[in-house]
């Protein structure tokens, strides 16, 4: 058996059928059932949700986002760009 569902379809009507006559005699058969969490995230990424970003880990990736929404900003209002991220240093292990 597969999983707990085959296991529990088995022991209330019988061995499941592997073959399509037997089935539609019989009309039992186990579907496969979807893989619901890949569904949700997939609708959920349609909405172009903001991804949640670790402080530490993430740093990096802060400082790009920063540098963009800056740049675009300084191009859209006709000004010189200024860096918005003030120098640090990064210490991590992995």
């Amino acid at each position: 058996m597969r999983d707990w569902r085959e296991a529990a379809a088995a022991a209330l009507y019988g061995p499941p059928c592997h073959s399509s006559a037997g089935r539609d005699v019989v009309g039992v058969g186990v579907a496969p059932e979807p893989d619901w969490p890949k569904i949700f995230q997939q609708q959920g990424l349609r909405f172009s949700p903001p991804l949640p970003l670790i402080d530490d880990a993430d740093t990096q990736a802060k400082w790009y986002y920063r540098l963009k929404r800056e740049y675009l900003r300084a191009r859209a209002e006709g000004r010189p760009f200024e860096n918005p991220v003030r120098p640090r240093t990064l210490e991590w292990r992995s």
